[in-house]
């Protein structure tokens, strides 16, 4: 069974949020232009942050490995198991699942499969 995900409106609303702060403190601190033209700029990058959705997952249990939606083995390594986020480095690109990312089953069975694995390896 894949698990697929798709990109968060938490993580854009949590971008968008610090990208403001940080224009509002241009704003203040330095000079109001500088703030007004760093804003738009900020929001963009966060929004081109979270627009970016890890593979499809699949794991194999053939071959015990994680595989994406092309069949091709990936290594997965969670940094980050928590109950609001899950940090993942996806073939050294780092992904972080929040809970809209996915339906609540597909989080639970990443989570428990991630898990298991961390502690055979240790």
């Amino acid at each position: 069974m894949r698990s697929t995900f798709v990109p968060s409106r938490l993580a854009l609303a949590a971008h968008l949020g610090i990208a403001s702060l940080i224009a509002l403190a241009l704003w203040l601190w330095l000079d109001w232009r500088l703030g007004l033209l760093a804003w738009p700029g900020l929001c963009w990058l966060g929004w081109y942050e979270t627009r970016r959705a890890p593979p499809a997952l699949r794991w194999s249990t053939v071959r015990s490995c994680w595989q994406d939606d092309r069949d091709r083995e990936v290594d997965i390594v969670a940094f980050r198991l928590a109950p609001l986020v899950i940090g993942l480095k996806i073939d050294g690109r780092v992904f972080w699942l929040w809970p809209d990312s996915a339906d609540a089953q597909t989080l639970w069975r990443l989570r428990r499969r991630l898990r298991q694995r961390s502690e055979h390896r240790a």
